[in-house]
Formats: structure tokens, C-alpha cells, sequence
């Protein structure tokens, strides 16, 4: 499809620098107030929504993975597509942009893309593992153990 031709184009380096950029963005106005009322349940001072503009963005992160590879009707294209997606969570991995990572690797994960058993046989063991890796890296259990 003309969508994922297009997105292939695209240098993955290109791709990780500009959505290591827009999380910094959104990051950077998460303010300390706002962080630990949240995390303590407190009630909130500051009508800030830093944090809720940060989930918003993981969140759009992890279904435009998705919806780049469902959409893709060609199945070579596919594997190329969830390659490329592989090749832009190592480079985040790489300047520690954790959120857009772990945000590829839940929609790498997601259901309708994990029943894709046709296009996973054909991505390759090597790439497969590399999911599998990541999805290590993430697991919450633990107090997220691996992660730290």
C-alpha cells in the first residue's frame, strides 16, 4: 500500500530522532507537583496535564504500529513494515527513549498483530527474538526488574 511505501522510506534514524524529540517535548512539562500526586493518589493542586498528554502519546505511538502493519494487505510488506518498526525501537533503546520503545513493542505485541501467524513465520527467527527481548526489558514484574 501506498501508506507503508511510504513509511518505509522513511530512514529509521529520522524516525527515532523525531519521536525521541516530541516525547521530550511532552516530558519536559510533566512537572514534580503533578508526578508524585499521581503517584501517591494525592489530590491534584495543578490543573497541569503533562502526564495524561505523556500516555496520550504512548498510546497514539502503539496504535500507529499497529495500524501501519494491519493495514498493510501485502504480507512481504508486512514483514518489512514490522523490520523497520524492530530497527526504530533499537535506535530508542539506543538514547534511552524507553517510552516510544516500549510503546513499539505493545503494538508489535498487540493481539490482532501476534494472530498475524503468517507474517511472524516470515519475519524471521533473529527479529522474533529481538521482540521477545524487548518484551523482557518490559515486563512490570518485579518492581520492573530488568528495566532498572
Amino acid at each position: 500500500s501506498e501508506g507503508a511505501t511510504d513509511f518505509l522510506s522513511l530512514d529509521p534514524r529520522d524516525i527515532a530522532r523525531a519521536v525521541t524529540l516530541q516525547d521530550f517535548a511532552v516530558y519536559r512539562q510533566i512537572t514534580p507537583v503533578e508526578y508524585f500526586e499521581d503517584l501517591w493518589g494525592l489530590e491534584r493542586s495543578s490543573p497541569n496535564d503533562g502526564l495524561m498528554r505523556f500516555s496520550e502519546t504512548t498510546n497514539h505511538a502503539m496504535f500507529w504500529v499497529v495500524n501501519e502493519i494491519l493495514n498493510e494487505p501485502n504480507p512481504g510488506q508486512r514483514v518489512r513494515v514490522i523490520k523497520h518498526f524492530l530497527k526504530i525501537a533499537k535506535l530508542c533503546r539506543k538514547v534511552n527513549n524507553f517510552n516510544t520503545m516500549f510503546a513499539i513493542i505493545s503494538g508489535l505485541s498487540y493481539g490482532a498483530v501476534g494472530r498475524l501467524r503468517t507474517t511472524w513465520a516470515k519475519v524471521g527467527q533473529r527479529h522474533v527474538k529481538s521482540v521477545a527481548e524487548f518484551q523482557e526489558l518490559m515486563n512490570p514484574s518485579r518492581n520492573m526488574f530488568n528495566y532498572r
